[in-house]
């Protein structure tokens, strides 16, 4: 196959991702390529598409209508910095994933996977960014977040609710909230020393419910043993706690282990010969 790589698209921390991708195409027999239209596949960095990432629309939404496979990287969610999600035409549970092969990978991350926990102070719903193209465009995050405000309140949780704001919305006003009693506003704090990540494990210790729609957080919660409510979109859906309480994680850990790889691994062209199969 001939693949296209907008590496120029990227965000800061994508070139070395980047660069161990096109070194993973020796193993797997395939060949970069300058031009969209010889290219059987195109790689992009995220689907945000937005500061350094905005050309990268038109090149998504060209991909879509000729039907051209679209490999989308990633920052990860299980070691943030370090291992990176591949997949294919989209993002979180939308996306296509390398199929489970490897046993016991989830270990390869050393996460330290928390007990399901049967108490917390409050409720936590974590917010996402209204322009990004995860976010569903017929609601707003106002519309939502009230939606969920509201849930609560009819399942008489009798928690305090958190809002957990993502750090880098700037379109959302939040004045809405006064209309709520027992409403609490935690903007995120980024970690010093780090390029993106931030404190949300100090919420979620002390929650009983992380809501969130398709994002991070939610898959965070799971790994931190908080319960969670998030949509169909979201790679942490099949632990909703609506769906069962207390879930095993065993397969999901190993699916999950399976959407993101080291730089070592994709420079051995490991996930990209995974997702092949798939198209």
């Amino acid at each position: 196959m001939k693949i296209r790589i907008y590496d120029e698209y990227g965000a800061l921390n994508s070139l070395p991702v980047f660069d161990a991708f096109r070194r993973g195409l020796d193993h797997t027999g395939d060949s970069t390529t300058d031009r969209y239209d010889d290219a059987d596949v195109v790689v992009l960095w995220s689907i945000l598409f937005s500061g350094r990432m905005a050309p990268g629309k038109r090149i998504w939404k060209k991909a879509h209508a000729d039907k051209k496979a679209c490999v989308v990287l990633e920052v990860g969610a299980l070691n943030r910095g370090e291992s990176w999600k591949v997949g294919i035409n989209g993002i979180n549970r939308k996306a296509t994933w390398a199929k489970p092969f490897e046993e016991n990978r989830f270990d390869k991350f050393g996460i330290d996977v928390k007990p399901w926990k049967d108490d917390g102070e409050f409720i936590t719903i974590c917010t996402q960014r209204p322009d990004s193209t995860q976010w569903p465009e017929h609601i707003t995050i106002e519309k939502w977040v009230t939606d969920q405000i509201k849930w609560v309140h009819e399942m008489e949780f009798n928690r305090p609710i958190v809002i957990r704001p993502h750090p880098r919305d700037k379109h959302t006003k939040w004045d809405f909230l006064n209309q709520f009693n027992n409403i609490f506003f935690d903007p995120p704090q980024l970690i010093q020393g780090t390029y993106d990540s931030f404190n949300h494990n100090e919420t979620f210790d002390r929650s009983w419910l992380v809501m969130n729609h398709s994002s991070g957080p939610g898959v965070q919660a799971v790994l931190d043993g908080t319960n969670v409510v998030v949509s169909e979109d979201s790679l942490a859906f099949d632990m909703d706690f609506r769906k069962q309480s207390n879930p095993d994680r065993t397969q999901w850990l190993n699916m999950l282990a399976h959407t993101e790889w080291f730089v070592d691994e994709i420079a051995q062209g490991t996930p990209w010969q995974a997702l092949k199969n798939s198209l």
